[in-house]
């Protein structure tokens, strides 16, 4: 169940122990979010957020104290094992419990994958990275630089590597023209030798794209664009932007 109420009053578990995890306790801060991590690894990795986690595992916590999970407006597992997702389910919503005109069930009217979600995730992305601001300066290439390596993929049924980084860059200028060529080929070297995850721009936007869902779960304002491919995203993006 997803308690409806509003960011000051909204507690929202984050399980994770990663970037994507940082970056999204981050962005649910920002907006006045109180955000408890549960690190569920034994790693000796020092995460920003470490004045407000719990290190347990997940699992082992669920099956000790499942009120525990119950207690949360919301809970987000980020790149958790199905295991774990599945036990997050039957504890929050257990079978024949009645809901509570407090709670909401997870949704099932989810938006599908049509033209209106294509202009919700555009105008997530415009919002969240307006290209006016310094901070996002060369977000227009990591872009650029995104949807060619998306392209070449849906192209060649393979993820490009750094043997062929000239083709993607072929790719981008063809894309977007107005990006800048340099910063644009920074980007689809890092791409193509290490994938598109190990770009921080990926990180972020993959952030703010979970953000603004948990904060429409939260509050009930709207439906979660839900399941969104990074790259569709950048291309998406790259389509509808003002690029």
């Amino acid at each position: 169940m997803i308690t409806v109420t509003s960011p000051a009053n909204a507690r929202i578990l984050v399980i994770g122990n990663d970037n994507l995890t940082d970056a999204v306790i981050q962005n649910l801060r920002s907006k006045g979010v109180n955000v408890i991590t549960l690190m569920n690894d034994e790693g000796s990795r020092k995460a920003s957020h470490s004045e407000h986690f719990v290190k347990k595992d997940a699992l082992e916590h669920i099956a000790a104290d499942v009120e525990y999970f119950k207690s949360f407006s919301l809970v987000l597992a980020l790149n958790q094992p199905r295991e774990l997702e599945l036990a997050l389910s039957d504890a929050r919503w257990p079978m024949g419990e009645m809901q509570s005109s407090k709670f909401v069930s997870l949704p099932m009217d989810l938006l599908p994958w049509t033209y209106a979600k294509r202009l919700e995730i555009a105008a997530v992305i415009e919002q969240e990275f307006p290209l006016e601001l310094e901070d996002n300066k060369h977000f227009r290439a990591y872009l650029a630089a995104g949807r060619a390596f998306a392209e070449f993929q849906k192209s060649q049924g393979t993820w490009p590597t750094a043997e062929v980084a000239d083709k993607v860059q072929a790719l981008a200028a063809k894309a977007v023209p107005e990006a800048s060529a340099d910063v644009v080929g920074a980007y689809i070297n890092q791409m193509c030798n290490a994938g598109l995850g190990s770009v921080p721009e990926t990180i972020e936007l993959l952030a703010r794209l979970i953000s603004t869902d948990a904060m429409k779960l939260i509050t009930g304002s709207g439906h979660p664009i839900n399941n969104v491919n990074v790259e569709e995203a950048i291309i998406i993006a790259t389509t509808t932007y003002d690029m």
